[in-house]
């Protein structure tokens, strides 16, 4: 975990408010992502998995998108 993420997750525990997306969007956005591959829409599963990656930086993720990308 990043130096600002530490701090704003703490910030945020103090106070009392969630920081970062709710649990189901990564999923949701993966799952999104998958289904359009699988129907050749390639902007529309780059931009589902960009969304995913950038919630979890999931190596596994990103791979996907370069892949996609070329």
């Amino acid at each position: 975990m990043n130096w600002q993420k530490f701090h704003l997750q703490k910030y945020g525990e103090k106070y009392g408010f969630p920081v970062g997306a709710p649990d189901d969007v990564p999923g949701l956005a993966l799952a999104y992502g998958k289904h359009f591959a699988e129907n050749e829409e390639t902007e529309g599963a780059l931009y589902c998995f960009n969304i995913a990656y950038e919630l979890t930086g999931d190596e596994n993720i990103k791979k996907i998108i370069d892949d996609l990308s070329k």
